[in-house]
């Protein structure tokens, strides 16, 4: 004999004899018959079973952790359209680094005494050639504690205020900083030197950092150029 089709109203009655003995498995004496969902696990089909969701590991930081990268990820870059000077050391340097680059040979024995008893940390460069022939060039020198920076700053200005000895006459001005303002000390060299250029120079002290900024210019010097060199030199450490 053949096998009848089952008929519709047999198949919904085995469709609710089904669910009554799924629900019959849920009850108090049956609690591990079911899978239960962890909060925030949606499967995606019917019988899967969730996982708990993987949460992502915080962001790697890319900020340099040395302090002289650190401290030369603060200089200002160089300019649109200047090149980096191949000419100088750019980038951090350490004590016998600086010294090299910014004394000359004659003073670096005194020099090295003083910055060491100073309390010198670490120190970094930039510089640059401007497609004119200009040049400039920003020195960070941080100290172990302000004191340090205040004394660098002075002991250069001990120089530049010898009526004797200066290549010219110093004169103080003031920049803006979100902490207050900054009293910077301004040195205009108008005699030329061997390439045909005068330079202004400028020496400030920002907390436990002296900043020297320096611009050479063709035949006279520009002083606005360097003051805005200086502005947003402190608007980066500010």
């Amino acid at each position: 004999m053949r096998n009848r089709p089952i008929s519709i109203l047999s198949a919904v009655v085995l469709a609710a004899a089904a669910i009554l003995t799924l629900a019959g498995c849920n009850s108090a004496g049956d609690k591990g018959a079911l899978v239960s969902l962890p909060t925030g696990a949606v499967p995606t089909t019917f019988g899967d079973i969730p996982t708990t969701p993987t949460i992502p590991s915080a962001p790697t930081s890319t900020e340099p952790t040395d302090p002289g990268s650190a401290l030369f990820a603060k200089i200002i870059p160089v300019p649109p359209g200047a090149t980096p000077n191949p000419n100088q050391p750019i980038g951090p340097l350490d004590l016998t680094g600086f010294i090299d680059a910014f004394w000359a040979p004659d003073a670096r024995a005194d020099a090295t005494i003083f910055y060491r008893k100073a309390g010198f940390q670490v120190a970094a460069l930039q510089g640059w050639m401007n497609s004119d022939g200009s040049q400039g060039e920003v020195f960070l020198v941080q100290f172990s504690a302000n004191s340090g920076a205040n004394k660098a700053r002075d002991d250069l200005l001990v120089g530049w205020r010898d009526s004797k000895s200066s290549p010219g006459v110093p004169s103080d001005r003031q920049f803006p900083t979100a902490s207050g303002n900054v009293t910077a000390t301004e040195l205009l060299v108008t005699k030329l030197d061997s390439g045909g250029d005068a330079n202004v120079r400028l020496v400030a002290a920002y907390n436990n950092i002296m900043i020297y900024v320096r611009l050479w210019t063709a035949k006279v010097p520009d002083p606005q150029t360097a003051e805005d060199m200086l502005t947003r030199q402190l608007a980066r450490l500010s």
